[in-house]
């Protein structure tokens, strides 16, 4: 049986809880998994072997944490979860500063119309999601207080030493 995730994780880490250190890493390689599924926890067994080193500090048995970093080449954008809204049918969105409407003669306000994108999401982590959609490079997502907002209500965005508030 082969697992996509294992192809691209040949090498991994453990980390083991010592009493004296408290967590040590350990770089390890996959030797096999075995084809038996624990049908209580769905999970499958996977055997590591451990460096010639590692060998001599580690106990036979010993409960170890394995931590796999795997990368996805995908196209995306990373957003703060705030900036989502809730899309048609279940779906999501997210709201960006549409055409320029007009501005004053300083040009310190902006009027901006809002536009909506429709996203889907790909991944979270903590408080940001990974998506794709019909956002375009370049978009100014507006990422807070969008609750208040309805595609094609006219916002100002001021200037603020340098950093656009939304």
């Amino acid at each position: 049986m082969r697992l996509p995730w294992v192809d691209q994780a040949i090498t991994t880490c453990l980390s083991l809880p010592s009493p004296f250190e408290g967590q040590k890493t350990y770089p390890a390689r996959v030797s096999s998994i075995l084809p038996e599924l624990d049908s209580s926890t769905r999970t499958l067994t996977v055997v590591l072997t451990l460096d010639r080193d590692a060998v001599r500090e580690v106990s036979p048995g010993q409960v170890a944490r394995w931590k796999l970093a795997e990368t996805i080449p995908t196209a995306g954008y990373w957003l703060p979860t705030t900036a989502l809204v809730q899309g048609v049918r279940g779906l999501w969105s997210c709201y960006v500063l549409g055409e320029l409407a007009e501005s004053d003669l300083s040009g310190a306000t902006h009027v901006f119309s809002v536009k909506r994108r429709d996203v889907e999401i790909l991944q979270t982590q903590s408080n940001r999601i990974l998506v794709r959609g019909t956002l375009q490079p370049g978009d100014q997502v507006i990422v807070g207080g969008t609750h208040r907002l309805v595609p094609g209500q006219q916002v100002r965005s001021k200037t603020v030493v340098g950093v656009k508030v939304r």
